[in-house]
């Protein structure tokens, strides 16, 4: 047996939900028809891939049923196999797709990403198998719902031959076209979590090309599908509380300078950078260091070729060429000469000195010559 499929072929407990496959094909595309008619309500439509785009301007997915008019009608001349992909950014959508809930035409086939099944009461869902096309493989089932921890909601199904097998509950249908969408667009969301759970990020070339293309406009919402690296938020919160929350770097205090509003607050920063760890690595404090928003901004400008020390050496210089600035305006003050009369000067002198300031530079020669004669 396939060990990608070990969970899914596995018998049913019993506190398991069972549902029933839908394996006519006419009641297959009813269910696929009513499903598409459901999520078009409200929609912006639009051209792309060989056919209609579906957008949600509420729920932020698109959506396309290939071989459905824009009523959700399916075409009498289609011969195709079901291919309902669903994104969230809507541009690029081959590109962007996240999720492909494709049921079989009829029958039973579990190499297809999805199936309708009905409930004990006669409810009709669509289902997931939760294999998701990564780029260097395939994600089963099981790891789809290890990865989507509270949010997998798993069913077994059982065909018409009595085998079994597990799905993703996406949708059930027999209910208002708000509710469609809205349970379509968790399990999207859903998929996009799990795919950031196991993928690695884009580098930063491919991510700089998507935004370039959103900088015609600005103050509008841009959607954006890129995958990340994992981060641990634990230890971070340990390095900084280790650190006291100061900048190793320059020694700022948020809470100094912000009061309660800066209290416990400040950024960590990898040692090594991210973007560099080839698989996931275990967390530790000892691989981050408490940084305040300025060092964390300035160890990403500079790059990779500079690290902490270089940036502290960099601040050092810096305090020592504003010391000796203000140690030299510090002197031309105290050299400078300034009018400061005595205490001990009689009311004549003191008035005298006042006149002699106020005298243009004509008036003092003429005094001066008056003066040697």
């Amino acid at each position: 047996m396939n060990r990608a499929k070990e969970w899914e072929r596995q018998p049913p407990r019993v506190d398991e939900e069972i549902l029933f496959a839908v394996e006519n094909k006419r009641e297959i595309k009813e269910a696929v028809e009513m499903w598409n008619r459901k999520l078009l309500v409200g929609t912006k439509l639009s051209t792309g891939m060989g056919g209609c785009i579906a957008w949600n301007p509420s729920e932020k997915y698109w959506c396309h049923f290939a071989g459905f008019d824009k009523r959700g009608k399916h075409k009498k001349s289609s011969e195709r196999s079901y291919w309902n992909p669903f994104g969230l950014v809507p541009e690029r959508y081959r590109k962007n797709m996240i999720v492909q809930i494709n049921p079989p035409d009829a029958g039973k086939n579990t190499n297809r990403e999805g199936v309708v099944a009905k409930d004990s009461r006669g409810r009709i869902w669509v289902l997931h198998g939760g294999r998701l096309s990564l780029p260097n493989r395939t994600l089963s089932g099981e790891e789809f719902h290890e990865a989507a921890g509270s949010h997998s909601n798993p069913a077994v199904v059982q065909f018409r031959d009595n085998t079994t097998f597990r799905y993703q509950k996406v949708v059930m249908l027999n209910q208002s076209s708000s509710a469609v969408q809205k349970a379509t667009a968790k399990y999207v969301r859903t998929s996009k979590d799990v795919r950031l759970y196991y993928i690695d990020g884009l580098s930063r070339a491919d991510v700089s090309e998507q935004l370039d293309e959103a900088y015609g406009m600005e103050g509008g919402p841009a959607h954006f599908w890129y995958e990340r690296k994992i981060r641990n938020s634990k230890a971070a919160t340990e390095r900084k509380r280790r650190d006291g929350y100061v900048c190793q770097i320059c020694a700022f205090k948020f809470e100094d300078a912000y009061g309660e509003a800066g209290r416990e607050f400040a950024e960590a920063r990898h040692k090594k950078w991210l973007k560099n760890y080839g698989a996931a690595e275990s967390a530790d404090p000892d691989k981050l260091i408490t940084v305040c928003s300025n060092c964390h901004r300035m160890l990403h400008k500079l790059g990779e070729g500079s690290g902490v020390e270089e940036l502290k050496n960099a601040i050092q210089s810096q305090q020592r060429k504003a010391g000796r600035r203000a140690a030299a305006t510090r002197r031309s003050s105290s050299t400078a000469t300034e009018f400061k009369p005595s205490f001990e000067s009689s009311a004549a002198d003191l008035r005298r000195q006042t006149r002699r300031r106020k005298q243009t530079p004509s008036e003092e020669l003429l005094r001066k010559a008056r003066d040697e004669r």
